[in-house]
Order: structure tokens, then sequence, then C-alpha cells
């Protein structure tokens, strides 16, 4: 018995899938770091040893690993060496935005384009994949982070391109919500730190506007809105236009909406009573009524709330 049980033993070996699972397993564990990211690859090349071959299952969560602990240069050269070099693995579009994040995580935005504009520029290379709209997002989250003019102009140069690109059947993406409010955050980004707040809320609002024409599911969110008036930063005035405009349009302010609305408020000079404002702001958009709902929040179009606040969780 004892013969048979130590034979079983040794017969018992981990497949494919378990280590696969074993990474995928540290690609979730939080907080990231560059220890966990080293106990990932130490897995595929165990998985090696074993005689199994990596494929993109076991390498795309090493490629999580590696740019979530904040190493996406590594993470690179794992794609690009490792996987392709190595492995002879094609990349897919999961893979490079991964790595893509990684950067713009960092606020690198020019790694990031470097990476997307090679995807463009040899789009015709059939082993390489097509970017999508997170891969475009990523990118603009990166340039949002810059707080430059050159960085807004070229997020708004990008939105374009992309709108451009999907119209002539190059690029199977088009912008969506997300895309657009990434490159409203640009311009909000960009009200922080220049004089010219007005020129920053005016191209996030003309975004917000070019949004409003897009199909149901691509309508302007609460994200959009509360992007918008952080972009007015000392506008009071045009900040509660919009809040009332969200509204209207059957999007219900959140505690977010609040805080960005108060901070406008307190860069706004030319509002004397701020704490007088600051609680009527409250009462008249924020405070529950009887019926347990935000004041002229409780809309009739609930359905499209709910939608919104699903895709709000998922922004970049």
């Amino acid at each position: 018995n004892h013969q048979t049980r130590r034979r079983r033993k040794d017969e018992i070996q981990p497949d494919d899938i378990c280590y696969r699972n074993i990474i995928n397993c540290l690609s979730k564990v939080k907080p990231a770091s560059t220890e966990i990211a080293s106990q990932a690859q130490e897995v595929v090349q165990r998985m090696i040893n074993m005689g199994h071959t990596p494929d993109l299952l076991a390498c795309n969560p090493v490629l999580s690993c590696l740019a979530r602990a904040g190493e996406p240069k590594k993470a690179e050269m794992f794609l690009k060496q490792t996987m392709v070099e190595d492995f002879g693995i094609a990349p897919d579009i999961i893979s490079y935005n991964t790595v893509i994040q990684g950067y713009a995580a960092r606020g690198d935005s020019k790694k990031a384009m470097g990476l997307l504009e090679e995807l463009l520029t040899l789009r015709t290379d059939a082993s390489l994949p097509k970017p999508n709209a997170r891969t475009f997002t990523s990118v603009l989250s990166a340039l949002s982070k810059e707080k430059t003019l050159e960085a807004a102009n070229q997020a708004e140069k990008m939105l374009f391109e992309m709108q451009e690109l999907h119209e002539t059947h190059q690029l199977d993406t088009r912008p969506n919500n997300f895309s657009y409010n990434a490159v409203m955050n640009c311009w909000a980004s960009l009200s922080t730190v220049i004089r010219d707040v007005g020129m920053c809320g005016g191209r996030a609002e003309a975004i917000l506007r070019g949004m409003q024409g897009l199909s149901k599911e691509e309508q302007p969110t609460v994200v959009s809105y509360n992007t918008v008036i952080k972009a007015y930063r000392n506008n009071f005035q045009k900040a509660e236009q919009f809040l009332k405009e969200m509204i209207a349009s059957g999007l219900r302010p959140n505690d977010k909406t609040l805080e960005t609305m108060m901070y406008v408020l307190k860069h706004d000079n030319r509002v004397k009573e701020k704490e007088e404002k600051a609680a009527e702001i409250r009462k008249l958009y924020f405070e529950p009524n009887p019926n347990g709902d935000r004041r002229n929040g409780n809309t009739k179009n609930g359905n499209r709330q709910s939608r919104g606040r699903r895709r709000d969780k998922l922004q970049p």
C-alpha cells in the first residue's frame, strides 16, 4: 500500500491548466508588487521545465503582474522578447493594452503613444492586433496626466483620428464615452495649472456637445458632466448650468458631482457668500426628498441612469 501511494503521488503532476491558473491568481493579488511579478515569471519557467508550452493564457497575466507593479518597461520586454522571440507567441490586443495601461498609469504618454503608433503604422502586418477603444483610451489617460496644452491638443487629435480610421473602415473600433471622457479630462486637468480656465472649459464643453450627437448608448454619463464642471474650475455659474442639464437629461448627480461643485465654488472669487451658496446647492440638488430620492434627481429615465452608473464604474 505504501509503495502504491508513493507511485500514485509520483504520477500526479500539474498540467498546463494548473500553471495558468496559478499565474492568473498572482495577477489578481492586491497590492501588486515586483515580488509577485517575479513569482509569476518563475511559474512560467517552471511550466517550461515540466515540458509544457506557455501560451497567451499564461503570458498575459504575467504582463498584468508587471504592469500593475509599476514595471511597464519590463512588461514590454517580456512581450517583445520573451513572448515573441523566445516562445513564438503572437501577442493579442489584450497583451498590448496591458503594457500601454502600465505606461499610462505612470503618466508616460510617450511610451504609451509609441506602442499605439507601432500598431497603427504596422496594421497591415497580420501578426499584430488592431487597436481597440481601450487602447486609445489608455493613451488618452496618459496624456491627461501631463497637464500641458500640447498633450490636450494631442488627445483631441487622436480622438478625431480614431473616428476617421473607423469611418474609413481601417479600424473596427470607434470612440466611445470613455474615449470622450478621457479627452475632456485632459482639458479639466490642464485647467488646474493655467490661467485661461475659460478656454479649457470651452474645449471640454465642445466635446460634451459632440457626445450628445452619438447613439443612445454613447451619450454623456455622470462622469462626462463631472469632468466638464471641473474644467470650468472657477466659473460656478457654468458649473450649476451643467448640473441642471445633467439632471434634465435623466442623470442623477453623485457624491463626486457634489465634491466637484464645491471645488469650483471655492475657486470662483465672484461668489461672495460661499457657505450660503454651498448650503443652497446641497439642499436643491443633493439632499434626499421625503421619497428617499435626491431632490430634482428622481427622473423617469431610470434604466438609462443604471446603465450610466454601470459604465461609470468601468471608466478608466
